[in-house]
């Protein structure tokens, strides 16, 4: 049986003419039952294979694609590090959330290195993207340990605190409501750190004595009144914010109403741009390159793929001295009888001149100081400037001098 559950996860093969369960009515509503004993062997297979990803950082809000590329080049760095051999495969993907994902093993020896590990990070063009590891549990396992944290601890969270006030929030927390066992981060992205709201773990004996708002007075008797959250506060889904719910009259609903967009999905940053990497085409590139299939050489070392085939010509780079460097260096090959030049990208105007414009100036100038060609220019001289006045249409220079562009 394990062997067809394995087959199942690792490779999608799904046994047939094999019957897994009974239909029954429950409630009125007819429902196919797993038989008990088959449903423990798969939770328990995968247990010992599943590992659920957390991303964190700059890899918090990327597509899910982009997500499992990430995974992939995790994977990539086990090879080069020879943490595992090659015989261990890729492990496969589920996708569970806007920053979560199931990533299940192809072994059970790789699933218990990744939790041993807790986290890591995959470090991709100079950005680093930060993974947690956290062992798989069912749903039913996952709401019994939130009701036991429910019925073990207590949280509050202050509210928009002034930051004159942020220093000396927890004395009033723990003064007031009882002591406080752990202080949480007012972010929960490293990478986007701020001082706003203030959430604290409190002895659950500190429910009892909960306000909603106190007073604080400093030195110069400026006095700031803090509100406070906790669990029981109410919610609202519309506007995002506490004391009260959507079904009330939220003071928002018309402003929020006019901030939907169709896109409401992709966060935006500081700048307006989104934070999801679809719109930075290079980033992800980076991403889907780091997350190719390593293919070793001959040498043991992986070999990157060439665009290049048969008698494509290469682009030499050369900066002879005494040209500007933003102009195009031309150098002339024995190869072919072809001429290859390298092309800078576009850049703005250069005292009103166009930038193919200043580029055929220093050409031309360069050309000028080769004696094998400077018989052939118009009006050669080393010292001579050309105008910058050609017609320029579409990429290409109007007749030029001598008519040889």
């Amino acid at each position: 049986m394990k062997m067809l559950i394995a087959k199942c996860y690792e490779e999608g093969i799904i046994p047939e003419k094999f019957r897994h369960g009974e239909w029954v009515v429950e409630g009125g509503i007819r429902l196919f039952e797993v038989k008990p004993g088959l449903d423990t062997l798969v939770t328990a297979w995968l247990k010992e294979r599943t590992v659920t990803v957390i991303f964190q950082g700059e890899a918090r809000d990327l597509p899910l694609r982009t997500r499992e590329d990430l995974v992939r080049a995790y994977e990539n760095g086990w090879y080069r590090e020879r943490i595992f051999d090659r015989s261990i495969k890729r492990g496969r993907i589920h996708g569970k959330g806007p920053n979560v994902l199931s990533y299940v093993a192809k072994s059970r020896e790789v699933a218990q290195w990744m939790i041993a590990k807790g986290e890591d990070k995959v470090t991709i063009c100079g950005i680093e993207y930060g993974m947690m590891f956290k062992p798989w549990l069912t749903k039913a396992e996952l709401e019994e340990r939130r009701r036991l944290e429910d019925d073990s601890k207590f949280w509050v969270m202050a509210l928009r605190v002034p930051l004159r006030v942020m220093f000396h929030v927890e004395s009033i927390v723990e003064t007031a409501m009882g002591r406080v066992i752990k202080a949480i981060p007012p972010e929960l992205d490293k990478t986007r750190p701020k001082l706003m709201n203030l959430k604290f773990e409190l002895v659950r004996e500190a429910e009892e004595r909960f306000e909603e708002e106190m007073p604080i007075k400093l030195d110069d008797g400026e006095i700031h009144y803090i509100k406070f959250a906790c669990k029981n506060t109410p919610w609202c889904d519309t506007c995002h914010w506490y004391f009260h719910t959507a079904m009330e009259d939220c003071p928002r609903q018309g402003e929020v109403q006019q901030e939907q967009q169709p896109n409401r999905g992709a966060r935006e940053n500081t700048f307006g741009t989104s934070r999801r990497g679809e719109g930075d085409g290079s980033l992800n590139r980076g991403i889907w390159a780091a997350a190719r299939e390593v293919h070793p050489s001959a040498s043991g070392h992986s070999e990157p793929s060439s665009s290049s085939q048969g008698n494509q010509s290469r682009s030499l780079v050369q900066q002879p001295q005494g040209t500007l460097n933003a102009a195009a260096t031309v150098v002339q090959q024995q190869q072919q009888g072809t001429w290859i030049q390298q092309h800078p990208a576009l850049l703005p105007l250069v005292g009103g001149m166009h930038p193919d414009a200043f580029q055929w100036q220093a050409l031309y100038q360069t050309l000028n100081q080769d004696p094998r060609f400077s018989g052939w220019l118009a009006g050669a001289n080393g010292a001579m400037v050309p105008p910058c006045d050609y017609p320029y249409s579409g990429g290409q220079f109007i007749n030029p001098p001598g008519g040889c562009y």
